[in-house]
């Protein structure tokens, strides 16, 4: 009787919550802020590549001009957030694991990524709700993002990879909400909001691409073409002004970049590329490509290439059977492994699979197929953003299938309708069907929480 009362309690309060989108929102930050913020000073060292943009915001604050294999607004939000307390020197690109610091805030760094991630949660929400899911389910799946160790971990360092998430999601969803709106204030309001987020996402990573391609895709869909265009030429002037900007506040006076890679066997690749005053106005303009181009080549040259970790072949990663060692003790008795939340990730890819077949036997059958655009796009959102890994000559790694990982997610609300009629359909009872898909969930939450030690380092 007592545990009835519990769970009837638990579900109030639930119910409670999602009858205000507010309310649901400010749980979802508040959980993922609980989870993001413990241990932030662990380790007191570098983690994976957070050397390199330790190195590239102290180069940026410097004045000293350098080459990225990635777009510039990611670390020049780390400059940023780092300005005014950077030291006055040190080595460039050292690439070595477990680097001290030395003088860098990297506390106040990291905790710029704790809120930034925080934040992919309520994004997802947004995206749920702009697709016209229950409060109860946005916010259900907007849990499954936030319970998500390898997305905790990569909210905790000093890379752009969830800076980027979030603003792919952001970007989904306002795309989204401007065609699901007859206001046509409204609909320009999140067609803008859409375009400058995908353009932000552009000018953090050029993996950014699907999704541009995807928001492109609903637009050109719903017969938007003008707002297609209009995001396309938004998105492309952030790209470029973004570019722009991070020239102008730090490097107005040009110069020749200074890249140095040392490499296992002792050879120093370098990039030299000379960097226009930005009084030039043209000359910056002209610089743009020059610099793309030698991005493009960076991320494809064998000595850079040769600094990367073992790369995992992208067929293991919708089932997590893969991690990354960020960092590990001197003794070896703590690490730090970027590994999923396994019950969540073998469950979507699963549900996926199951959706799938669900679909086919249907069409077989000659009967309804009973769905919908929405659902079309979102299953062309989860290729567009995993199966182009498989035909890139370069190492790619788990954290690259965090998009198609929470597109999946993002399905749930759709399948599982049609998982739990099957259930029913085979057990002849619905109590136990709906009881099984509340176990899997709570398995979901508790393997992120067996997780934590290896997620914190301890």
């Amino acid at each position: 009787m007592d545990t009835n009362r519990f769970a009837s309690r638990i579900m109030s309060a639930f119910r409670w919550v999602t009858t205000s989108d507010l309310r649901a929102l400010f749980l979802l930050f508040v959980v993922a802020l609980l989870l993001r913020v413990p241990f932030i000073t662990h380790p007191p060292v570098t983690e994976f590549d957070e050397v390199v943009y330790v190195d590239y915001s102290i180069a940026m604050l410097s004045g000293t001009p350098f080459i990225d294999i990635h777009p510039p607004l990611a670390r020049m939000l780390f400059s940023e957030a780092a300005r005014g307390s950077v030291p006055q020197t040190t080595p460039m690109l050292l690439l070595t694991v477990s680097r001290q610091f030395e003088g860098f805030p990297f506390e106040r760094v990291r905790m710029l990524m704790i809120l930034i991630g925080s934040l992919l949660p309520l994004a997802v929400y947004l995206t749920g709700r702009a697709l016209l899911y229950t409060p109860r389910m946005a916010l259900l799946i907007g849990l499954f993002v936030a319970f998500d160790n390898a997305l905790i971990i990569y909210s905790r360092v000093i890379l752009p990879d969830m800076m980027l998430l979030v603003f792919h999601f952001l970007a989904l969803g306002l795309t989204f909400l401007s065609i699901g709106t007859t206001h046509t204030t409204r609909r320009r309001i999140f067609m803008l909001l859409a375009a400058l987020s995908i353009g932000c996402a552009l000018s953090i990573k050029w993996t950014a691409l699907g999704m541009f391609g995807l928001v492109l895709l609903i637009f050109i869909v719903w017969r938007r073409f003008s707002a297609a265009i209009v995001v396309a030429t938004i998105a492309l002037l952030v790209y470029v002004g973004i570019f722009m900007l991070s020239l102008m506040i730090y490097f107005p006076h040009g110069g020749i970049s200074q890249n140095n890679f040392p490499t296992p066997q002792g050879i120093i690749w370098n990039t030299h590329i000379a960097f226009p005053d930005t009084k030039n106005f043209g000359a910056v303009l002209r610089f743009i490509p020059a610099y793309t181009r030698a991005m493009y080549q960076m991320n494809y040259d064998p000595l850079v290439l040769s600094q990367g970790s073992v790369a995992q072949a992208p067929s293991s990663w919708p089932l997590g059977d893969n991690y990354i060692v960020f960092w590990s003790s001197p003794d070896r008795s703590a690490t730090i492994h970027v590994t999923g939340n396994r019950a969540l990730w073998v469950f979507t890819f699963l549900a996926f699979l199951f959706n799938l077949v669900w679909i086919s036997c249907r069409a077989i059958k000659k009967l309804p197929l009973n769905i919908t655009k929405t659902e079309v796009l979102l299953i062309t959102g989860y290729a567009a953003n995993y199966l182009p890994f498989f035909l890139l000559a370069r190492p790619m790694y788990i954290y690259h299938y965090f998009t198609a990982l929470i597109m999946l997610v993002i399905l749930l609300p759709i399948i599982l309708p049609r998982i739990n009629a099957t259930l029913v359909s085979v057990t002849k009872d619905s109590m136990f069907s709906s009881a099984l898909l509340f176990l899997g969930a709570l398995i979901i939450f508790a393997d992120a929480l067996f997780l934590l030690p290896t997620t914190y380092g301890f």
